[in-house]
């Protein structure tokens, strides 16, 4: 419900009188003290792609546009394209239940969940992430991340849980799902989640600087995430995590060239077919699809559609929006949690569909 209300608000942002797009999402952006790096692009033609701030404030490294980002949970898009193309090999059935694939997981849900339910976050599946706010996080820590685990221990551990709501009738937004996700792909495929999302998705799409972090190698230069409380007080350095416990459901990183590319061979039907895609882009409950959100949208006048893939890893804050038939496409990705990364986005969009009327 708040993303719906998120949403709403922001498809009625009231018009305005945009003179210059460009200079005056480069003032939005400096009015929130952004740091990251936003673009915007409508097909071949990139409308809006510059960096702010600092990549590492104690080091003083300056953010640049080909700075790599942790992406949170924008990760759970490139999953569910995943199994999408295994769905299209014939090798994962959406209808098939858990242990079909797991015949040892143990947790309630193993004989009734689907495939389908765990993309929609409908399972049912108690919730993993228990953990409201930063404050809670220093007083109670988060065991399910700042412990090295593998995927099957994390499933294992915090993902077999009990059902809390009869598979299928309820939204509940939740990482123990594409936890699943993840193991469902090593399993149907024989091989480790990144190998497999590097053979499916990032290899076919051609993009290179997109992966998992992962503590047992050296693990890519990306920007440090910092935790902001107000405009007048220094912004902290994330908690120590193991970022790639987030896995399948928030694990990768990526930069704005390799998701802009992402995105227009997903949205164009040409990293998964046509057939493929309408099934990915079909909502559920609380306008959720397989993962990410899409709502009606009206262009100039015309009817269109709205994905919308936000994701929050302490410090790292991103946000994707793609405008499906009109084609816009705006990316904000940043390393600190100070601005309000949805409204944003859509103010900048706002800014450039009006500039055409």
């Amino acid at each position: 419900m708040k993303h719906a209300i998120v949403l709403l608000l922001a498809l009625l942002w009231p018009a305005a009188a945009w003179a210059d797009p460009v200079d005056d999402v480069d003032a939005l952006l400096r009015s929130h003290d952004f740091s990251g790096v936003v673009r915007v692009w409508r097909g071949g033609d990139v409308l809006f792609h510059r960096a702010y701030g600092k990549a590492n404030i104690e080091a003083d490294v300056g953010m640049r546009l080909d700075t790599r980002f942790r992406i949170a949970s924008i990760s759970k898009l490139f999953t569910s394209v995943a199994v999408a193309r295994l769905a299209e090999q014939g090798r994962i059935d959406y209808d098939a239940v858990i242990h079909d694939y797991l015949p040892g997981y143990t947790g309630e849900g193993g004989p009734v969940v689907t495939v389908r339910q765990l993309l929609t976050h409908t399972s049912g599946i108690a919730n993993s992430d228990s953990v409201g706010s930063f404050e809670q996080a220093v007083a109670d820590g988060m065991p399910l991340y700042q412990q090295p685990a593998t995927p099957e221990q994390i499933v294992q551990r915090y993902a077999s849980g009990r059902l809390v709501h009869p598979p299928g009738t309820h939204f509940d937004y939740n990482n123990a799902d594409y936890f699943i996700l993840g193991r469902i792909i090593e399993q149907v495929t024989g091989e480790a989640f990144p190998v497999a999302l590097k053979r499916l998705v990032l290899d076919p799409a051609g993009i290179a600087d997109t992966g998992m972090m992962d503590w047992r190698a050296l693990s890519p230069v990306v920007a440090s995430g910092y935790l902001c409380f107000g405009r007048d007080v220094p912004c902290i350095h994330e908690l120590p995590v193991y970022h790639e416990n987030w896995g399948a459901a928030g694990g990768l990183f990526s930069t704005s060239d390799d998701l802009a590319r992402f995105s227009d061979l997903l949205f164009d039907g040409r990293l998964v077919g046509h057939d493929a895609l309408a099934r990915l882009l079909t909502v559920d409950k609380d306008e959720y699809a397989h993962g990410l959100w899409v709502a009606p949208a009206t262009v100039r006048g015309r009817a269109d559609r709205v994905a919308h893939r936000p994701g929050q890893v302490m410090g790292a804050n991103t946000t994707l929006l793609r405008y499906v038939g009109d084609g816009l496409s705006i990316l904000l990705l940043s390393n600190t949690t100070r601005a309000p990364m949805d409204e944003t986005a859509f103010a900048i969009a706002r800014a450039f569909l009006d500039e055409g009327e």
